[in-house]
């Protein structure tokens, strides 16, 4: 388990673990479209005996800080349910979960290797790999120290574009039916006049709608290497 220094608030906690599963969930909905997961529910804690004697001396700091939650020193039990209605339960106390229930552009590439984003070379790919850092989702969780150390050892301010290109992935993606253009590329659909785009779709898209997906296409096309997007169909970001 964590050390001290790892310890997290219940709410990052759940928000961490919201984001995973909706890694997994959408990486479920691009390779096996046939297959439909309406809700999650995970079960996760410490009990007192792993505590008081741990079989690594490391799983023998609490998780989440005691002094925030009282008890949790002698053993807890965190349930987290993700669906429609995503809530967190600790000792049987009902907590809010403060989460996002719509898919993000950043899902869908979250364990791609580094290569994915436009700019990130080989080198790069090594350098990074170093750091612990191989996939998308590493760069989504950089925190300033090792940041900094990434700058000092690389002396280069590229980094910090690398982490916020992959900031702008997480950006929803609009909630659309199916489109007779879905096996088509991202990268052809932005050849595309919008209005084809807006009306290929199996339902009436709406200016809004059609105005976001191009958003977020555009965004892709900023972030993401031109060869990937040649790869990517519009069936494969929207999931239908």
């Amino acid at each position: 388990m964590a050390d001290k220094k790892k310890q997290m608030s219940l709410g990052d906690l759940c928000l961490s673990l919201a984001d995973e599963f909706a890694v997994a969930l959408v990486t479920v909905k691009r390779t096996h479209p046939n297959v439909r997961v309406n809700a999650v529910t995970l079960n996760i804690g410490q009990t007192r005996q792993a505590l008081e004697t741990p079989a690594d001396t490391q799983d023998a700091a609490p998780l989440i800080p005691a002094d925030r939650y009282p008890g949790s020193e002698t053993g807890w039990q965190l349930q987290l349910e993700l669906g429609e209605q995503q809530a967190a339960t600790l000792a049987d106390v009902k907590r809010p979960l403060a989460g996002r229930t719509a898919a993000t552009a950043l899902d869908m590439v979250a364990w791609e290797p580094l290569s994915v984003i436009d700019g990130i070379s080989t080198a790069w790919s090594r350098l990074l790999a170093g750091f612990n850092i191989n996939q998308v989702i590493d760069l989504a969780r950089i925190e300033e120290p090792l940041l900094q150390e990434i700058i000092a050892e690389s002396n280069s301010l590229h980094i910090r574009k690398f982490r916020q290109k992959v900031f702008l992935l997480k950006i929803p993606v609009p909630p659309l039916p199916f489109s007779e253009f879905g096996e088509k590329s991202l990268y052809d659909l932005l050849r595309l006049p919008v209005a084809d785009v807006q009306q290929s779709f199996s339902r009436t898209v709406t200016e809004n709608e059609v105005t976001a997906l191009f958003e977020l296409l555009d965004i892709l096309n900023i972030v993401i290497d031109s060869d990937v997007l040649r790869k990517i169909s519009l069936h494969q970001l929207l999931g239908t």
